[in-house]
């Protein structure tokens, strides 16, 4: 089984009306509170079911403010196309 991203954005809740879908960045923060969306296609499931999956993010070495992050999160699936 494989998974390719084909969409992703991010949204901010201080700036409710701005789209960050051409942002080069994805923003996950608790503060401004800050969300992350992903879509991704999956392949060589063949009509099986998914029993677990994992998902790798890394923090971009290129931004000077960035900082391993040793806390976790929360993945939700969204049925959507």
């Amino acid at each position: 089984m494989t998974g390719v991203v084909t969409a992703d954005v991010y949204v901010n809740k201080s700036q409710p009306n701005r789209n960050f879908v051409t942002s080069p960045i994805l923003a996950v923060d608790a503060n401004p509170l800050k969300y992350t969306f992903l879509k991704i296609r999956v392949s060589g499931v063949n009509g099986g079911q998914v029993a677990r999956a994992r998902l790798l993010l890394t923090v971009s070495a290129g931004e000077p403010s960035a900082e391993e992050s040793i806390w976790g999160g929360s993945l939700h699936l969204a049925n959507c196309d």
